[in-house]
């Protein structure tokens, strides 16, 4: 991995799955970039919401350094 990979996983939280070889979806990537204040994802059982939800949160803690993600 280059740092402009992780340059660009830094940027947007849909490419940051890449580096931990976990890749999302294209529905999966578009939700969670968070565009609105209140997000609500309406899917099926078994569709990977809990494993995007980590991603995201892995993703708020990788791009700042020394901030809390609870």
């Amino acid at each position: 991995m280059t740092r402009a990979d992780l340059r660009r996983a830094r940027a947007d939280s849909g490419r940051s799955a890449t580096p931990i070889d976990h890749q999302l979806t294209e529905t999966q990537a578009e939700s969670l970039r968070l565009e609105r204040r209140t997000t609500v994802i309406v899917a099926p059982r078994q569709t990977g919401k809990s494993r995007s939800l980590s991603v995201l949160a892995l993703w708020w803690a990788f791009r700042r350094a020394g901030q809390r993600c609870s």
